[in-house]
């Protein structure tokens, strides 16, 4: 068998992905990543951790969470801990790290052995000797708390799961349909057959040296002799498990995809399904039961909740909701909606800091194509239901059904202003100019009609799915009327396009397109790499767009070339809102709602080292007129915020005020508004507090 030793040097610095843009959770809380595992010491203290870096603890039973910075953003796949100060993470996506702790997940210091695949699972059976297994044939073992591990060569299969019986016999969960089984510690491993060749084994458990449980897809298996024979005992059906936990030798649960808990009280002879409610069918991927009835679950989209009475009720412990957002709109810094799934409605007036969700008539309706023509007058399409729309004219507090009398389902609205609004259905257009009081038809067309959207008062665009291309539709007088315009984007369906003007504007479908003639022709421009679902322009040339799998880039070339931004999180993208150059609002899946104050230049991370203390560097140059530039470091986490007073103590200026990760961060302070002097810049940081002069000489 062959054998690979790895040994290396811890590693000091963040992760080369560490997001440079500053961003901050606001919905759902702690988060809306997807969560793949979990450890709990007791029913109150414990650890979930998940995708890109996401790890948080709780010490109340969940009643609250806190995030922990690890300082990597790799995946999470698996946690244990020895004790209360010493725990490790197996972790990676197409790179296999292991992340130890020796303070109770303070800090952190990774073990990186190699790339490609990711560890799946860890578990320790003593302070010395601990095994991880990777996601492809490679199984790691050490004999000395984690500062080497050696590699041997398991079977060709991929491994997601590992399981002390006893310091010499470990059984390993594979692909098919296959569990590896060790009586050496893992030095050596032989592969057994217990199910189909297409059944993958994603967890194990034994309750002691006879009784034991696996899980995998469409099975749950079930030994009483130490694993020398399986037997199948799961409940019929086609149904992936991911994870399975028993408190004894009856009582126990297994979670699976679309948001299925499976509960057996007579150690696995019959399971009775059920679909808790805070998971909103979506896929659980971890569970801990523990023998008082009390039940943790976790999944994609940051799902997390906790039961009490062995699976009768569920607590919800994510704060917000985290189903899915189709719009967006921002009045002001302050006041914004998105909407989402089941007709709900989010409202925020304090920049996002708080969002309070809004249940409007159209129950069980995505909403989508939300606008506001003033401060209190908005619109939204009820998707899924016919001939009928939603109005506010209170803010938001309140909305109501319009049925419109197109006797169709609506695809996209938009206002003009407070009286002038157009609205298609799949193959209809009209018009009002009444604020909705009544509508008008104005034409229909033999193909389909995607997505209205207005340059100004006059010139407005509708993409149509003709002949398996995308054209646009456009009219110059409010919409009165249309006509379709020559060019295509071609094997193209256009998820989203913006207009900056009346003639530039761009589309996104298998790649950018460009139009600096008000549609009259499209360029092909530079590849994006995704599948865009959203954009933003900042200019002509400044383009931003999101799509699938959290994809995030910029472009300030008109779309010729496109660079990633970094990003926290794997949802897709599907909506974006900003209030200017630099503060945003990033929306999609999950009910992800993001802030940023600098996704294009200010406040950008200098580096990707931690520093080691507070820092607050002298302005560059000084004295200066009108701009200078701060740094300032960060060894932690946490809430800062950095100033500018006069010689009187009175407030000017506030450069930052918001939540920011360890690093070392650069700022641009304008002083054109200020008179020449000496003024003071201060920077509060999680108790510190630092404090330089500075002189404006004009």
């Amino acid at each position: 068998m062959k054998t690979t030793t790895f040994i290396f040097v811890l590693l000091l610095f963040l992760s080369s992905n560490l997001s440079a843009q500053n961003w901050v959770w606001q919905n759902p809380l702690p988060g809306a990543n997807e969560l793949f595992t979990s450890y709990f010491f007791d029913q109150n203290t414990g650890y979930i951790g998940g995708e890109m870096g996401t790890l948080y603890k709780t010490t109340n039973g969940g009643i609250n969470f806190s995030v922990i910075s690890t300082g990597y953003n790799y995946n999470i796949n698996s946690i244990t801990f020895l004790n209360a100060s010493t725990g490790y993470m197996a972790c990676g996506y197409n790179e296999k790290v292991i992340l130890k702790t020796t303070n109770g997940g303070n800090n952190w210091t990774a073990v990186n052995l190699g790339t490609p695949f990711a560890l799946k699972d860890i578990k320790f059976i003593s302070p010395t000797n601990g095994i991880a297994v990777s996601s492809y044939q490679m199984i790691y073992y050490t004999t000395n708390g984690g500062a080497n591990w050696t590699g041997v060569g398991g079977a060709s299969q991929s491994n997601y799961a590992v399981e002390y019986v006893t310091p010499s016999l470990v059984y390993a969960g594979s692909s098919g349909g296959l569990i590896q089984k060790s009586t050496n510690g893992g030095l050596n491993w032989v592969s057994q057959s217990v199910a189909s060749s297409s059944t993958a084994i994603y967890d194990i458990q034994f309750l002691d040296s006879l009784t034991g449980y696996a899980c995998g897809t469409n099975t749950i298996l079930k030994t009483t002799n130490g694993g020398l024979n399986w037997i199948s005992t799961g409940p019929s059906g086609s149904n992936t498990f991911y994870s399975i936990s028993f408190a004894n030798s009856t009582n126990g649960g297994a979670v699976c995809e679309s948001g299925k808990f499976f509960i057996t009280t007579n150690g696995g002879t019959n399971w009775s399904q059920q679909y808790p409610s805070p998971g909103n069918y979506n896929r659980l991927n971890a569970i801990k039961y523990f023998s008082s009835g009390t039940i943790y679950l976790s999944g994609i989209f940051g799902n997390n909740m906790k039961s009490t009475d062995g699976g009768a009720t569920w607590i919800n412990l994510v704060h917000g909701p985290n189903t899915y957002i189709f719009s967006s709109c921002f009045l002001n810094a302050s006041t914004g909606f998105a909407s989402m799934t089941s007709g709900t409605i989010l409202k925020t007036t304090n920049g996002g800091t708080n969002w309070t969700e809004i249940y409007t008539p159209a129950t069980g309706n995505n909403i989508s194509a939300l606008q506001f023509t003033d401060a209190n007058t908005g619109y939204a399409i009820a998707s899924g239901s016919n001939d009928m729309y939603i109005k506010t004219t209170n803010a938001g507090m309140n909305w109501t059904v319009v049925n419109p009398g197109v006797n169709s389902w609506i695809t996209d609205l938009s206002f003009i202003n407070a009286g002038t609004g157009v609205l298609i259905t799949n193959n209809k257009t009209y018009r009002t100019t009444n604020g909705g009081a009544n509508w008008s038809y104005i034409d229909s067309v033999n193909y389909s009609l995607m997505k209205l959207e207005f340059a100004n008062s006059l010139t407005g665009y509708i993409s149509a799915y003709v002949n398996s291309s995308t054209r646009f539709r456009k009219t110059t007088n409010g919409g009165l009327n249309w006509i379709l315009l020559s060019d295509t984007i071609p094997n193209s369906y256009v998820m989203s396009y913006k207009f900056f003007n009346a003639n530039t504007g761009y589309a996104a479908g298998s790649s950018l397109y460009g139009t600096t003639n008000g549609g009259l022709n499209w360029t092909q421009l530079g590849s994006t790499g995704a599948t865009v679902q959203s954009m933003h322009l900042f200019d002509a040339n400044t383009i931003l767009i999101g799509g699938v799998f959290g994809v995030l880039k910029k472009s300030t070339d008109g779309g010729l070339t496109f660079t990633n931004i970094p990003f926290v999180s794997t949802n897709a993208i599907t909506t974006m809102s900003f209030i200017d150059t630099n503060t945003g609002w990033i929306m999609g899946q999950g009910g992800m709602i993001l802030k940023t104050s600098n996704i294009l230049t200010n406040g950008k991370m200098n580096n990707l080292t931690i520093p080691v203390d507070y820092e607050l560097s002298q302005n560059y140059p000084n004295p200066f007129n009108p701009t200078t530039k701060i740094s300032f470091s960060l060894p932690a986490a946490g809430k800062v915020s950095l100033k500018v007073y006069d010689m009187l103590g009175r407030l000017t200026a506030e450069l930052v005020n918001d939540y920011r990760t360890s690093g070392t961060y650069t700022v641009e302070f304008n002083a054109g508004n200020l008179s020449s002097g000496i003024y003071f810049y201060k920077l509060e940081a999680n108790g510190h507090n630092i404090a330089r002069k500075m002189v404006v000489l004009k």
